[in-house]
């Protein structure tokens, strides 16, 4: 339902429109509680209101960031308004500043239950970004009765329930988080082949992949799930054979989407990301040359420049035997338009995390595992003691 109503609402009004609700909200709420502050509670703290406008001010400067995909900046709203109900129930057994924690906790965990969900429903995906945005969206409001409202049933000591229930919290993201990372397309596969009745999940985009950044001085930032030298020796051996079945199915009448869809990232890795780079040049090629595209021209010729120096210098074999090289004058009419260009264009072949492989998040994971339970351990003894 939800993409429905954004694009009814696109549609209608435009994007615009979510920008708005968001701003609009968030100076209601701070209005109604500067206006108690001042003329109910009588609240003179300078500090508590510089508070409350600096939360303000967070949500409104994440929201324009997110000017691209403005329906995604709701999501302040509904995970502000889910951390208040969470701070609300917890707060009836604790009574000490744990609550604001171990409140971001949970908000953080049912975001990502949220995702979760949106990955194993058809044409939604998973997307760690989203779970910082939901995250974000409490933490902020937690803060904001953290430091600004100060709400006086908060005032006790910390007591070991409290402690139990913030390293129960933290427990349940990180085994939750080590699952999610390691639901890798290797790993999908694997399980849905042993659990027939699961093997629709295959089908679903892929919710973790690892891969590397890479840079070239001739052509900029890119990452890949492979090293450089493995695309290098992937082209060397089997460049001539993927490149002839590219070139038979192009014969054959498909598209590059419908490749796309063929040689999936999961089950051929390299296809694809020759593919997404051949893609992106030739899109980016047709932008240059319509004259109704408002697009900049210098970034649109710059672009098609770093994807067909990709193409020719790491995938040079399959792009030869694919017959899809472009002629070497027609990039010549493009280079001067594309010097113009200033900013900073990274080549993506997927929401890859190039951080850490897995299993070095694995071992961090049972890291902070361990320091949790053995300093929540440590920390409930010494209140016990006191």
């Amino acid at each position: 339902m939800a993409r429905n109503f954004q694009k009814l609402v696109y549609a209608s009004v435009g994007k615009e429109f979510f920008t708005y609700l968001v701003f609009f909200v968030i100076a209601t709420v701070l209005i109604t509680l500067l206006y108690f502050f001042i003329f109910r509670l009588k609240i003179k703290s300078t500090s508590q209101y510089l508070i409350l406008i600096f939360c303000a001010g967070l949500y409104i400067y994440f929201t324009i960031q997110l000017g691209g995909h403005p329906e995604e900046a709701i999501h302040f709203l509904e995970y502000g308004m889910l951390s208040f109900f969470i701070f609300r129930a917890l707060s009836h057994r604790i009574k000490d500043w744990t609550v604001y924690i171990t409140a971001a906790l949970f908000v953080m965990f049912l975001g990502s239950t949220d995702e979760f969900l949106q990955w194993i429903t058809p044409s939604r995906v998973w997307d760690y970004r989203d779970i910082g945005i939901n995250f974000m969206g409490g933490a902020i409001f937690l803060f904001a009765v953290w430091k600004g409202i100060k709400p006086s049933e908060i005032s006790g000591p910390v007591r070991c329930f409290s402690v139990q229930i913030l390293v129960s919290t933290i427990t349940i993201n990180l085994i939750f988080l080590g699952i999610c990372l390691s639901n890798t397309p290797v790993n999908v596969k694997r399980y849905t082949t042993a659990i027939s009745f699961l093997s629709w999940l295959h089908e679903e985009e892929e919710m973790t992949e690892f891969g590397y950044d890479h840079f070239d001085p001739e052509i900029g930032k890119f990452n890949s799930r492979f090293k450089l030298d493995n695309i290098r020796k992937i082209d060397t051996t089997k460049g001539s054979a993927y490149g002839i079945l590219i070139s038979n199915d192009i014969s054959s009448g498909l598209s590059i989407d419908d490749m796309l869809l063929k040689y999936r990232a999961d089950t051929y890795p390299y296809l694809y990301e020759f593919l997404l780079h051949h893609k992106r040049r030739v899109n980016k090629i047709s932008n240059f040359h319509d004259p109704a595209d408002t697009q900049n021209k210098s970034e649109i010729a710059n672009i098609v420049l770093i994807e067909n120096r990709i193409t020719g210098k790491y995938f040079s074999n399959t792009f030869l035997h694919s017959h899809l090289e472009w002629h070497p004058e027609d990039m010549e009419s493009l280079k001067e338009t594309a010097a113009q260009w200033e900013g900073e264009y990274i080549s993506s072949t997927g929401r890859l995390i190039t951080i850490v492989d897995l299993n070095s998040a694995r071992v961090a994971i049972l890291i902070m595992l361990f320091i949790s339970w053995v300093g929540g351990e440590i920390w409930k003894r010494k209140l016990s003691a006191g």
